[in-house]
Formats: structure tokens, sequence, C-alpha cells
């Protein structure tokens, strides 16, 4: 499986999951979460990203 795809579809299951949750935000594929932009609330901004020179998806959040 092409992890590019891999990553686009994990991404997409995550979006279609958490898409009426008030508090979660799924960003789109290469974005990545910033403590910055959850701090001292109750959001979460989860990412899937492509780990570098690896076979792995990486789910952050």
């Amino acid at each position: 499986m092409d992890l590019l795809d891999a990553n686009t579809e994990v991404q997409s299951v995550f979006a279609k999951t958490y898409k009426n949750e008030h508090f979660i935000t799924v960003l789109d594929v290469g974005v990545t979460p910033e403590t910055r932009s959850v701090k001292g609330s109750n959001f979460c901004q989860i990412a899937v990203q492509k780990a570098p020179d690896s076979n792995k998806l990486i789910v952050i959040q």
C-alpha cells in the first residue's frame, strides 16, 4: 500500500469520525498540530503524518 494514499485515507477516517465534534479538529494532510492553538482549552487537534524514511504513519494529537 502506498503510504501517501494510506495517509490520506487514515486522515479521512478521522475527519469523518470527528466531523461533528466541536472540540476536535482533524487537520489536513501535512499540517502539524500546534500547542499554542490548544493550550489551556478543551480543544484537540489531530494530524496524520508519514514518518520520514519509514513505512509508518504517525498520528499526532
